[in-house]
């Protein structure tokens, strides 16, 4: 399964290509020049450590950084 099934929205962050474990996903542009993963099924182990890694199916919240400096 590609992941771009799963995560609708990718913004083409390459977050899913330092996930792979098996350096299995690249990044293609398609026919509007925006880049989107390719996965290659057969090297694929469906760890689904590249949807974990996404952060539009994963989003984070970050602290504010006045939370954390002190002059």
């Amino acid at each position: 399964m590609q992941i771009t099934d799963r995560v609708k929205n990718c913004n083409g962050c390459e977050a899913c290509t330092v996930g792979c474990k098996y350096a299995c996903i690249k990044m293609e542009r398609d026919e509007n020049g925006n880049k989107k993963p390719v996965i290659n099924e057969d090297g694929c182990s469906k760890c689904n450590n590249c949807v974990l890694y996404c952060p539009v199916f994963n989003p984070v919240d970050l602290p504010e950084f006045e939370n954390f400096y002190e002059y």
